[in-house]
Formats: C-alpha cells, structure tokens, sequence
C-alpha cells in the first residue's frame, strides 16, 4: 500500500479536473501543496506567473473530499506590494480555508523585521508556567465534540500568521464557539507563545489580532499545533 506526495508547490492547472484528482487519490497520493504565492493579479502579472484562481478553490475543495491533505504557499513582502494586494492575499486565504484547505505557508521576502524585541534570547513577558489546562483522562474524546470552547481550551493549528500586520488566522471559528471580541491565549508547548483577540469569526476559520507585550509570538509558525485557552477579560 504507497503513499505518496506532491510537496514542491505544484502549480494547480496541471491538475486538470475532479477526475484527475479522483486518480491521484485511488494512486495513494495523500498531500498536495499548491502555490498561489498572492492573492494580488497585479503582483503576479509582475513575476509572470499565471494562476486560475477559480480552478483553484474547486480543485481544493474536491482534494478535501478526497481526503489529500493540501498546503498552499505564499510569499508576503514583494517588491511594490500594496495594503490592497495583502488584502487581496487575505480574501484568497479565506476562499481557500473555507474550501477546506489544511495548511498555509507564508514566507516574507525583503524589508526588515518589525519585531523590535527579536534579538532577545527570552522575552521578559512570558510568565514562568507547567503548561496549559489538562483535562482529566478520560475527557479527550468529548472536547471535539464541542460547540464551544471550555475552559480547558481545544487544540489546533497555525492556519496564517503575518507579522507585519500582527494578525493570525485559526481554521475554527462559530462553529467551535470563538466570537468576534473574545479573548484567547495560545499555548505552543507548556509556553503561553501569544494572546489573541478575535477580530471576526465564521464557520471553519477566524482572524485574530495578536495582542502587544504578551508571550512570544515571533516563535509561531503556520502549522504549529496549539492550545486556544479562554482568556477572562477581568485578568487583563
């Protein structure tokens, strides 16, 4: 029994239709990653790479259902780029997650870090800790379950993060109870990395600012697995 994957970054019109990927799914083939790179015309008219955008959210929603575990690739920081090609990157982002995409990549050419606080070994926000809430053996299997939130939190993963803008997105969102206004701690390990405040929210995925002074949030990646804790307002 192989299984296999494609994961250069594969441009996604030579995966021609559903039936294509239908094959690729009956070969074994279980990860495609695809690299839209921006959301923008405008900046992939100027690196001379052609990219159906439509093609695109139907091929991923099919994988979806196929069961491939799919990335997609983007580049933040080209040469000329605007607020609204980033805004354009963001509506792709959303497409994409609400067609069940699984995975983003982000990686930022150019400019200079806007992480005053990068050249620290430790940051001197981040409280001593044993790590985020456990539940009592035995209540796993019940928390994915769950239509909201508990105090013990939920595990997931680093959909996008973009450091210039300090927002992250989350592939959970009304669907899991997170609320625009709420207010969240991400655990990565037994360190509390960031909290959040969720900016808006809808089913499968939410955006979120990434509070100031709090955590280490430099240190978060897309595709880190993570525990979203509830954070009470009247401790902040």
């Amino acid at each position: 029994d192989i299984r296999w994957k494609i994961v250069a970054g594969t441009k996604v019109e030579s995966i021609k239709d559903e039936e294509t990927i239908e094959l690729l799914s009956k070969s074994g083939c279980n990860y495609i990653s695809i690299s839209p790179e921006s959301g923008s015309k405008e900046i992939m008219n100027s690196i001379a790479k052609p990219f159906n955008y439509e093609h695109a959210l139907k091929s991923v929603k099919k994988m979806n259902k196929e069961q491939i575990f799919t990335q997609a690739c983007f580049i933040i920081g080209y040469p000329g780029e605007t607020n609204s090609d980033l805004n354009k990157t963001k509506r792709m982002v959303f497409d994409l997650t609400k067609r069940g995409i699984d995975e983003m990549m982000a990686k930022q050419t150019g400019g200079e870090s806007v992480d005053g606080d990068s050249e620290l070994s430790s940051n001197p926000f981040t409280a001593e800790s044993d790590g985020p809430p456990v539940l009592q053996n035995g209540a796993v299997e019940g928390i994915t379950e769950m239509k909201e939130i508990s105090d013990f939190g939920v595990t997931s993963t680093i959909a996008r993060i973009d450091s210039r803008s300090g927002m992250l997105m989350l592939p959970i969102g009304t669907d899991r109870g997170m609320a625009a206004g709420e207010i969240f701690t991400l655990w990565k390990g037994k360190q509390e990395a960031a909290r959040i405040k969720v900016q808006s929210s809808q089913k499968g995925f939410a955006l979120a600012y990434i509070l100031p002074r709090f955590g280490e949030p430099n240190r978060l990646r897309p595709g880190d697995i993570i525990q979203i804790v509830p954070t009470k307002k009247k401790t902040l």
